[in-house]
């Protein structure tokens, strides 16, 4: 093979990318379903509007999402994670710029049990005072190990100089912003972002007629 000379351009055969089916559920909420699985597993995508644009003070939206699994109405933080790993079911938290998204893998068989555990979390979830301590304190220490990092800082001098220090993206976060963050705060960004109208569904997989049922009755 002459790496000097440039392969040829060559059209793709047989490329297929499958169209969305979007409708909505009777609760208002949009729904978007790509049903491309062969394995009996479904993955769903919950976004809610409210990442670091919505929020009032740095790290309110990151952490309001991340304190979703650690405790509920029904649910202790530990119920949370023995349940879904019983289930086989996989969750990851996460926030960005405008969406905080909720990501559930599940085998088909189990979504009706994994549904019961995440409809808990989205629902009717505690913002435990203890719980928020440790993950605080963890964060802070990871905040300490990362500012004597070159490449973070860096990151964190470019962010600054394109967006400016106003710009959601431009903020930086000091350690005094963790110590700021209580509960209450917490439970005040979860009261005006996380409901029915400021959510999207996505559900992809194997995603069968039950499926798109179990979702719509949770």
């Amino acid at each position: 093979m002459d790496r000097t000379i440039q392969p040829e351009i060559q059209i793709l055969k047989n490329f297929q990318i499958l169209t969305p089916v979007r409708t909505t559920l009777p609760n208002g909420i949009p729904l978007t379903v790509i049903n491309a699985g062969e394995q009996d597993v479904v993955r769903m995508d919950i976004l809610f509007a409210g990442g670091r644009w919505q929020q009032s003070q740095k790290l309110q939206a990151l952490f309001a999402n991340r304190m979703l699994r650690e405790g509920t109405a029904k649910y202790a933080a530990a119920t949370i994670a023995e349940k879904l790993d019983y289930y086989g079911s996989w969750l990851e938290l996460s926030s960005a710029s405008e969406y905080a998204y909720i990501t559930v893998y599940s085998l088909n068989k189990y979504l009706a049990k994994t549904l019961e555990v995440v409809e808990s979390m989205i629902k009717e979830p505690l913002f435990p005072e203890k719980e928020l301590r440790t993950i605080l304190d963890t964060n802070i220490q990871q905040y300490l190990v990362n500012i004597s990092k070159v490449d973070f800082l860096a990151n964190r001098s470019l962010l600054k100089s394109l967006y400016g220090k106003q710009h959601p993206c431009g903020k930086i976060v000091m350690e005094e912003d963790y110590h700021a963050i209580t509960p209450d705060v917490l439970r005040d960004f979860y009261e005006r972002h996380y409901h029915s109208g400021n959510c999207s569904i996505f559900l992809s997989g194997k995603v069968t007629e039950d499926t798109i049922r179990r979702v719509a009755d949770t």
